[in-house]
């Protein structure tokens, strides 16, 4: 199977010279120009090399979370060591079709379609996390606990990009305890995961408001509706908000907290710059404790950290997501591998996740 991963510059050449050539896509991620190409992985022995409760896979598409951004760079930068290997894959969400399973595996047969289940922390006493970091490498090998199946209503181009962002969504509403009454803001609206926060919050008949500091066309605030996009030149604080839910703690949270209304929720899964480090100076831009500690206390506030979410959240998300909409914009294949790096890390010009699939 051809797939697509990054490549070792060191056995580029003059390739390497020419972001445009067919052979090879550069994109800039965390500093680093890092090439993309197409290489060939033969399918394994799976029969030889499975433990009993494995499931092999051929990946039919594959999609890129925020996540995966300092991964490739990390990737790129053990690339530059020294010539091998030549390439490295990358990837966190997939879609994929089961080609043989382990004797003791039960739920699962051969060509079922499947999507990963990045539960956390165990099941079953069985440590948990984002399943895999290469999903574009095109063949996997994973546990039945960490699949499950793709619902019949989804389709399968927009089942590439769902897994790891209903199931932490969910769980940062399971765990918001949210009702219809709730007044509730999504910050960071164009993020992944606020995306997927109100779809399943419509889905709940939830009055929910989002920010966002870009312009949304009239198309996007249609997609998104009945949850009511804020304007850029228009002021959060005409209302007070029972629940926030918040993608980014390090752009949002002191201005969140001044929303919040008394006994209100504030619900974070992460950071802008959560995956590359920072400097001291950087951080000693962060507010002092004490800017944030005060209003959590004066006003009640309860905060909850989230990561991931348990199998529930993802079975149940996914039904959500089934009567509202699905944050993907499009699929691209083999013909615009140029098309796919630059939507996913470059211009990310649509409302979701993009996608690349290996099958037609």
């Amino acid at each position: 199977m051809k797939t697509l991963a990054i490549l070792n510059p060191s056995i580029l050449g003059g390739l390497l010279e020419h972001s445009r050539s067919s052979d090879v896509v550069v994109a800039a991620i965390g500093g680093r120009s890092v090439p993309f190409g197409l290489v060939e992985v033969p399918e394994p022995d799976f029969i030889s090399m499975l433990d009993v409760d494995d499931i092999a896979l051929r990946v039919e598409g594959f999609s890129c979370n925020f996540r995966d951004l300092s991964l490739i760079a990390a990737s790129y930068d053990q690339l530059c060591v020294g010539p091998t290997p030549p390439a490295a894959h990358f990837g966190s969400d997939f879609v994929a079709r089961v080609v043989a399973v382990g004797r003791s595996v039960s739920k699962f047969k051969v060509d079922d379609l499947v999507i990963p289940n990045n539960f956390y922390p165990t099941v079953d006493g069985f440590f948990g996390g984002v399943a895999t970091n290469i999903a574009s490498q095109g063949w996997l090998t994973l546990k039945q606990s960490q699949l499950v199946h793709v619902p019949d209503f989804l389709p399968l181009k927009s089942a590439s990009v769902v897994p790891l962002g209903t199931q932490t969504a969910f769980s940062m509403i399971r765990r918001s305890c949210v009702t219809p009454s709730d007044i509730v803001l999504v910050r960071s609206g164009r993020s992944a995961t606020s995306l997927f926060l109100v779809s399943m919050l419509n889905a709940l008949n939830v009055q929910v408001f989002i920010s966002t500091s870009s312009r949304w066309s009239s198309f996007e605030k249609d997609v998104v509706s009945p949850a009511i996009v804020l304007d850029t030149d228009r002021n959060l604080d005409t209302r007070s908000y029972d629940v926030i839910f918040d993608p980014f703690a390090d752009l949002n949270l002191l201005s969140s907290l001044e929303l919040l209304a008394p006994f209100g929720r504030y619900v974070t899964c992460g950071f802008v710059e959560q995956y590359f480090r920072k400097s001291k100076s950087q951080i000693s831009d962060y507010p002092h404790i004490q800017e944030v500690i005060a209003p959590i206390i004066a006003k009640n506030i309860s905060v909850v950290g989230n990561c991931l979410g348990a199998v529930d959240d993802l079975t149940q998300g996914l039904r959500l997501l089934g009567r509202s909409f699905v944050p993907f914009d499009r699929a691209f294949s083999y013909v615009d591998i140029e098309g796919f790096i630059d939507a996913c890390f470059v211009s990310r010009p649509g409302l979701g996740h993009v996608s690349f699939f290996y099958s037609s």
